[in-house]
């Protein structure tokens, strides 16, 4: 029986993932022609802030596909390793039972071998391991058939892997997991009792506290959980006879929503700190314990640039309180602020897009952290702020809402503010503190005197110490301020004790909440009535803010509801393009018509707004036409073609184009095709040699 079209064309078509961004068809076509004739190849568009691309290749038949994920799958390129799998072919569409998940995978196992490890019991759909800090990773490996799945399990049980014990069980959906046994938190353990007098709470302590301070005991859906100050005390009950002599049982596992409540909890008096400089661990506790008592302290070192700790509090009060008054604050060891920020828990991951994240643009200068959470409790609880500078030197503020409605509460009384569609709470919490490529050594000084120019103050904070990237003076009713950015702490930490001996006021900010906010308007879920009142502005003039770019388009008569600025997330550098939602489908369509009124932006390019959760949708309802992005020529022999551009050149000596031509056979392929695309990279190139 022949195959119809679409069937013939999956089994032609690739589908290539975590491609370098630089990729280009020139050299899709060079990984892949040994393998046979290419007729399509498709580079999917980029998404802003992502690390790679994905391709989509189809060859002229079964076989030369089939042989292409055979000889390439996994191949590395640089720093990335391809995945390569069959189009259309989507692992969450298959039966779970052929989906198995590997624990306790050995840190040096990559997905090449983990794959040629499970392919012998069948064919292998995906394969992928997601690294653990602790060194235990996990790995995911979906068959085409559950009975591969079910040889593999079975024949993996009590398997090694380079000398490691392995464990191999069949892969369970989140929403099927409520029932199934998991693990409580260390510090906790499960206690019955077939007489409930001896569950109650005087009972349950003056029995169990012999091993062990206890913090608390709950009782969840009859579920007795007794909560210790540490590990030990859950350890020793586990190890004790005599408590089965009582008549008690005990237990660390109780099914999943149970172990999941006292998560919620327990992170209910966690806190999460960031932006940490010094390792100094009872520096760090006596400064923490000004709010309360502390119950646990963790130091953990994500990277050799960042610092993160996590401490949890004997109440959830206290955790509050904590917050509210150590947050952006400093201690002896500790020049810059710290974050303190509600604890990242993983167990509500998959919580559903309920918080509302408000941006406030140019807000005071003098505002503090303090400042901005008191003026927006009053709508609702907040989470956290971040307040950020611009290369204009204005500040934006940023207040996350526990509850969207709250934020829209705050949105509908506040001047120049954009509301963020709905977000999850514990996912946008890394918005809200440093990050090692993010430009956080920023320092704001507010009220130096008038008569100084920006060149003067230049002078002055060069001197004090440090070299400086970038400097702005902006003149107020209030006085003269100055952002100044350094490259880096050693710049920055003399600059603060300078100030703090003339008592001048200071702040340090990190642009973390600015950048990452910008993308993650890319990838968000958008409301149904956002669709068709988003537009993006591109090649707008360095020296605008949101503010001003709202002011002009409210006067040339578009009803505007917000705008927000496109910051690189790489640079410190004046912002060119933006996002602006309109309030009305048929204003976004008349700016999109006309925007040649907007005589202040001379060169702006005008699209309308996509991202990757409007994909199927039309942006400007179906009136506004999408712009096509251009594709550049393809050039077939790159190497050959710089080899062609250079023997032609007359503007460089015979021994600078000798030098030139011995260098392009070692050229690296990505190389090769970026300077092949962009004249002005190549001539870039050229310089150095």
């Amino acid at each position: 029986m022949s195959m119809n079209g679409a069937e013939s064309n999956n089994k032609t078509t690739i589908y290539v993932s975590d491609l370098p961004l630089e990729t280009t068809q020139d050299f899709i076509h060079q990984i892949f022609r040994d393998y046979g004739n290419i007729t399509q190849c498709e580079l999917k568009p980029r998404k802003p802030g992502a690390k790679s691309i994905g391709a989509f290749v189809t060859f002229e038949n079964h076989e030369q596909a089939s042989k292409a994920i055979e000889e390439c799958n996994y191949m590395r390129i640089n720093d990335s390793v391809l995945r390569i799998q069959w189009q259309m072919i989507n692992p969450y569409l298959h039966d779970n039972q052929s989906n198995l998940v590997i624990k306790d995978l050995p840190p040096k196992v990559e997905e090449a071998s983990l794959n040629q490890h499970f392919r012998k019991y069948g064919e292998v759909l995906s394969c992928r391991i997601i690294k653990k800090f602790n060194g235990k990773n996990i790995g995911y490996v979906q068959f085409a058939r559950v009975e591969d799945a079910n040889r593999a399990l079975d024949d993996l049980q009590n398997a090694l892997i380079e000398g490691q014990p392995i464990y191999v069980d069949k892969f369970i959906p989140h929403e099927d997991r409520a029932d199934i046994p998991v693990q409580l938190p260390h510090q906790a353990i499960h206690i019955s009792h077939q007489d409930a007098s001896f569950l109650t709470d005087d009972k349950i302590k003056q029995t169990f506290s012999k091993f062990g301070s206890i913090l608390e005991v709950f009782n969840i859906e009859n579920y007795v959980i007794a909560y210790f100050a540490d590990t030990a005390g859950p350890a020793k009950i586990i190890q004790d006879g005599e408590i089965t002599q009582k008549g008690y049982t005990v237990s660390v596992r109780v099914p999943n929503h149970i172990t999941m409540r006292v998560r919620q909890i327990i992170d209910s008096r966690c806190v999460f700190l960031a932006d940490l400089t010094t390792t100094n661990n009872q520096a760090i506790r006596d400064h923490l314990s000004k709010a309360g008592k502390l119950v646990t302290f963790e130091i953990q070192e994500k990277s050799p640039s960042q610092l993160l700790a996590s401490a949890q509090y004997e109440s959830e009060e206290t955790r509050t309180k904590a917050i509210e008054t150590l947050d952006r604050t400093t201690f002896e060891g500790q020049e810059t602020p710290i974050r303190v920020l509600p604890y990242k828990a993983r167990s509500l991951a998959r919580q559903q897009p309920t918080a509302g994240l408000l941006m406030l643009d140019e807000i005071e200068y003098n505002t503090t952290y303090l400042d901005l959470r008191k003026k927006y409790s009053q709508y609702g609880e907040v989470i956290t702020v971040s307040i950020c500078p611009t290369p204009q030197a204005t500040l934006v503020g940023f207040v996350l809402f526990m509850k969207y409605e709250d934020a829209q509460k705050a949105k509908a009384e506040s001047k120049n503010a954009f509301l963020f569609p709905p977000v999850v709470s514990s996912q946008v919490l890394n918005c809200f503190y440093s990050a090692p490529k993010a430009k956080n050594n920023l320092l704001f000084a507010f009220n130096l005197p008038a008569d100084k120019t920006q060149e003067a103050i230049l002078t002055q904070f060069t001197q004090i110490g440090g070299s400086l990237n970038f400097i702005k003076t902006v003149q107020t009713e209030t006085g003269r301020h100055a952002l100044i950015q350094y490259r880096d702490d050693a710049g920055l930490i003399p600059a603060i004790k300078y100030l703090k001996e003339k008592n001048i006021n200071y702040q340090i900010y990190t642009m973390n909440t600015l950048f990452k906010s910008s993308i993650m308007l890319y990838k968000v879920e958008m409301p149904n009535d956002y669709n068709g009142r988003f537009l993006f502005f591109n090649n707008l003039p360095e020296n605008y803010s949101s503010g001003q770019i709202y002011n002009i388009l409210t006067e040339k008569g578009f009803a505007v509801e917000a705008v927000n600025m496109a910051y690189n997330f790489e640079t410190f550098e004046a912002c060119t393009r933006a996002s602006v939602l309109f309030k009305t489908v048929e204003s976004a369509y008349s700016c999109f018509s006309n925007y040649t009124v907007l005589t202040e932006f001379p060169e702006i390019t005008v699209q309308a707004f996509t991202n990757s959760a409007l994909s199927s949708q039309q942006p400007i309802a179906q009136a506004v036409p999408q712009v096509q992005p251009m594709r550049r020529q393809e050039i077939k022999r790159p190497r050959q073609y710089l080899t062609d551009k250079t023997k032609e050149r007359t503007d460089i000596s015979d021994e600078l184009k000798n030098k030139i031509l011995e260098k392009i056979p070692k050229l690296s392929i990505i190389q090769v095709n970026e300077f092949s695309h962009d004249e002005n990279k190549w001539n870039e190139y050229i310089k150095t040699i």
